[in-house]
Order: structure tokens, then sequence, then C-alpha cells
């Protein structure tokens, strides 16, 4: 089965997906999605809806997840059923456990984000999965140096898009060898080193999209964009 495991709808201040583009890409891809909105899980919710009144996308695997912005940069929660409240990273962390969730710590190393994590060793124990591909790093190196530390802290590795714009759901993908929810979180969670992660890195100017977004929406006030 292939998963993007890092996506944003127009529920994050940044992004421009729709939860019905959102739903037939994924269905035309032949792909699971996990939607990571940042600091919600309204996103998620609109999707939910919109999947129990479209049977064509009832098949369509969603994982409930939310990116939340710690104290020291982004952890992401997957199979979450309510919205964390801590920023505190360890206590992020823990919230996440708390609700048999998995955490992972996404875009490690990519210093041209204010937004990423810088991982020691010592943090590795608030960790379940490394983000070893992400397909909006500028380079492969992150990416490389990501993949470096799960292997020397012995964590399990997942891939995402972290798409914000239709356009780049599916560059970034998991293969997990499963054939539901449930054996996904199972592979997952237990860091089965079968588990693949590859991609393709984003065009540089789906980033500026995004920052004209977040800019355009915080001059209108507009709680997500419209479009």
């Amino acid at each position: 089965m292939l998963l993007d495991l890092h996506i944003h709808t127009k529920y994050s201040l940044d992004a421009r997906i729709n939860p019905g583009t959102l739903l037939k890409i994924a269905k035309d891809l032949g792909i699971g999605v996990a939607i990571t909105d940042h600091n919600t899980m309204r996103g998620l919710h609109a999707v939910q809806r919109l999947k129990r009144v479209e049977k064509d996308w009832r098949d369509v695997l969603v994982i409930p997840g939310e990116e939340v912005h710690t104290n020291q940069g982004d952890l992401i929660g997957l199979f979450i059923q309510e919205e964390i409240r801590s920023r505190e990273v360890y206590q992020v962390s823990d919230e996440i456990r708390e609700q048999g969730g998995i955490v992972v710590v996404p875009h490690p190393f990519d210093t041209s984000r204010g937004s990423s994590i810088e991982p020691t060793p010592e943090m590795a124990r608030a960790f379940d999965l490394v983000e070893c591909f992400n397909a909006r790093c500028t380079s492969r190196v992150p990416n490389k140096k990501a993949l470096v530390y799960a292997k020397a802290n012995k964590l399990g590795v997942c891939g995402g898009s972290d798409a914000h714009t239709p356009s780049e759901i599916g560059a970034g993908l998991t293969e997990v060898d499963a054939g539901s929810e449930e054996e996904v979180y199972h592979k997952l969670r237990c860091r089965n080193p079968g588990v693949k992660v590859y991609g393709r890195l984003s065009p540089p100017h789906v980033r500026i999209i995004s920052a004209f977004t977040r800019i355009e929406r915080r001059l209108t006030g507009n709680g997500f964009w419209e479009g």
C-alpha cells in the first residue's frame, strides 16, 4: 500500500487544498493519505464528512493526524482522534502516545525553514518515526540526514509530500506491506524494517505559493483559503 503521510488542506493557514480535491486525487493515484493540518483537525473532519456522503471516495484510506508546532519545531501525530493541546515538545509526544498515536518528526535537519526540529540522540525517545523523505525540502541533504538519524537511533521511517497545493499530492510516499488501516498502524508503530520511502522533490515555487497564501489570509482575515 502506498501512502502520502503528510498533507495539508485549506484549513492550514498556508495551504490551498480543498477536501474534495484531495479525495479525488488520492482516488485517482490509488494512494492512502494522512491529513496533517497545522494545529487543527478541522480539515480531517471535513474530509471524513465528504467520505460519508460520497460513496466513490469511501474506499480512500484517510489517516487522522495533526502537525503541531512545538517549542522546538514541528511534530506530527498520526492515528489520533483529538487535537493536541500542549506545545512543549515532550508533552506533545506524550499526548500523541496517550491517544495511541504515532509520533513523527517531520522534515528534520531542514534549516531552510524555521519550523524544523534539529533532533539530538537524547530526543529520540520522543519519536516513533522520522520523516526521511519530505518533498518540500529544497535539496535531498535533509532527507539523507534524516535517514542516518533514524538508523542510528533505531527509529522507523516514513515519507510524505507535505503538500499544500493539489499538484504536490503523492510527491512523497511511504510503502507499507499492508491491506488495511489496522495493518498500516501496526507496521508503522512497530517500526517495521520493510517500510520504504521515496518520491520526487517539489518545485521551489510551491513554497512561494504557501507564503503568499499565508500573507493573503492574514491580511483579509479569512479563516481559510476559498477556492
